[in-house]
């Protein structure tokens, strides 16, 4: 009877572990930190991709700007986590604004309480170990509603993105193989067109409206309403109001996760330590199953918050004004690093005009790519393809260099803006590719640019020379302020492409009296504030 008895034994114990664990993965002190950072990192990226495809929610979900599509507003140079960055700010200025239903919730936790301590006829201490198991109910909770919003975002990644199966509780129009492609069917509308795709479309693209609508519990429409007719909102529990819903609850559990640390530390633990009938390891036992909620909570929020945020800006949740500012400060951005670059590269200039025959730069010791992150080196391939090799043959000639040097009011002859770049280039050269050009003159490659930009790491220049220097240049009458009229002539002869526009839209933004013009402090603050980081943070070895 023992031996037949084993494989229900051993059935149910599966089915307990198979259970648990999910849960117990979540726990702070079980959680693989560096698998879920390279995760979120994986998803991030395959993230971004799907953001800036901008797909139409019915069949062909075909990506904007492509047959079948809409027209694109997302450039493909869009900073998808700048964007993220400024909705993370909107999202926990709301949060953090306790509204009346958050609080009739509590008020009416706060009378079960009452209830409970009059069932447990006044007894605290079996209060405290309610209280433990309340907290150990929200902790399951904000696992399973982690879970939700992991599985939101897994559902918006193209297939062929997305590192590993995680898809459940929707039934789709096709089972999908390891490489992405439909391999079968199971009927329903909207099928055909599916069957021309298959590969890389996001996991709502296979929502079965009507076998949704079949699984879903009588309950679970009168608490979440009907099935939603969008394929999007189809993966939010409220549909169009999901990420309010997400919002609400995150304002939930910040509000509990403070009181239930409260009540351990004011009240639970202090009197469960004088209690004279609690042993030394029942209270240990208490204390370490009381903290583990809390602590739970506090490990886990960074990535709960981020992935809520995620989930409640994309697809139909996009919020075009959060895509304006990071557009408007992504220009803003690298404008400001490219008036650096002139700022330096004018330095470097008059360095050489105060003493041509001994002028000459220090060997590059290292290569750049030790210095800078492929992220760094991208965006300067694109600023140098932009404002610096205007032939777009991927090199920096002399004569490129003396229209540089001319828009920075500095004028060079041609032996003098050649004998520059060659000094550029030797000190490079023996890390990076040197090129001659028909007549026998160096040019500087991208990578000798990149080289030289690596270079500059170590110059600790000071911010405030930097925009005074820079403040002249676009102070063409020298009246002490900037007008949006000398503001955009500036960056026009900088071919730095902005429109009257944007110019208007960043002059009002910078300029803090309101007076409709840029002095020279509200220069100064914006160069301090949009100065690149890495010349902040980082010195040469």
């Amino acid at each position: 009877d023992e031996v037949s008895s084993m494989p229900g034994l051993r059935g149910i114990y599966k089915r307990m572990l198979r259970f648990l664990l999910p849960y117990l993965s979540f726990l702070p002190f079980l959680r693989d930190a560096t698998r879920e950072c390279l995760e979120d990192k994986m998803e991030f990226c395959a993230l971004r991709l799907e953001f800036l495809k901008e797909r139409t929610n019915t069949p062909p979900f075909a990506p904007a700007g492509e047959v079948g599509g809409n027209q694109k507003t997302i450039g493909d140079h869009f900073n998808f986590g700048r964007y993220l960055t400024f909705v993370y700010a909107k999202k926990m200025a709301h949060v953090v604004e306790i509204n009346v239903n958050t609080w009739l919730l509590f008020a009416g936790a706060t009378v079960c309480y009452f209830l409970l301590f009059d069932a447990l006829e006044f007894s605290l201490k079996g209060l405290a170990w309610a209280w433990v198991l309340v907290g150990w109910v929200f902790h399951v909770l904000s696992i399973n509603f982690e879970k939700y919003l992991l599985g939101i975002r897994d559902r918006f990644l193209a297939t062929e993105y997305v590192p590993k199966p995680k898809f459940r509780r929707l039934t789709w129009h096709a089972a999908v193989n390891s490489q992405g492609n439909l391999v079968s069917y199971d009927g329903g509308t909207e099928k055909e067109p599916l069957r021309k795709l298959g590969r890389g479309l996001p996991m709502w693209c296979y929502i079965d409206f009507d076998q949704l609508d079949r699984q879903r519990s009588k309950l679970a429409k009168m608490i979440f309403g009907p099935t939603p007719r969008h394929r999007q909102h189809a993966l939010y529990l409220f549909g169009s109001d999901g990420p309010e819903f997400h919002l609400s609850c995150l304002r939930i559990m910040l509000v509990f996760s403070c009181i239930y640390s409260a009540q351990l530390i004011i009240l639970f633990v202090p009197m469960m330590a004088q209690d004279e009938n609690t042993s030394a390891f029942s209270l240990i036992v208490y204390c370490v199953l009381a903290s583990i909620p809390a602590l739970a909570f506090i490990f886990n929020k960074k990535r709960l918050i981020a992935t809520l945020i995620q989930v409640g800006t994309i697809g139909p949740f996009v919020l075009p004004q959060s895509i304006s500012d990071s557009e408007r400060e992504e220009q803003t951005s690298m404008t400001v690093r490219v008036l650096v670059l002139y700022f330096k590269l004018a330095s470097m200039t008059k360095q050489f005009l105060a003493d041509p025959s001994t002028f000459e730069l220090a060997r590059a010791r290292s290569h750049y790519t030790n210095s800078l992150s492929s992220e760094e080196i991208a965006e300067l391939g694109r600023m140098f393809r932009l404002f610096f090799d205007l032939d777009s043959d991927g090199f920096l000639t002399g004569k490129e260099f003396q229209g540089l040097m001319n828009t920075a009011g500095i004028m060079l002859a041609d032996s003098e803006a050649d004998q520059l770049i060659r000094a550029m280039v030797k000190s490079a050269e023996s890390l990076i590719e040197v090129k001659d050009t028909e007549d026998g003159k160096m040019a500087l490659s991208t990578h000798g640019f990149f080289q030289w930009y690596s270079d500059q790491l170590g110059d600790n220049d000071d911010k405030k020379e930097c925009a005074q220097f820079l403040f002249s240049l676009f102070d063409d009458d020298n009246s002490g302020d900037i007008t949006v009229m000398e503001f955009k002539q500036q960056l026009d002869k900088m071919a730095i492409g902005i429109s009257q526009e944007e110019a208007n839209e960043l002059l009002q933004e910078l300029d803090l009296d309101g007076n409709g013009v840029l002095s020279e402090t509200e220069f100064e603050e914006l160069i301090e504030h949009f100065y690149p980081v890495e010349f902040q943070n980082r010195s040469k070895d």
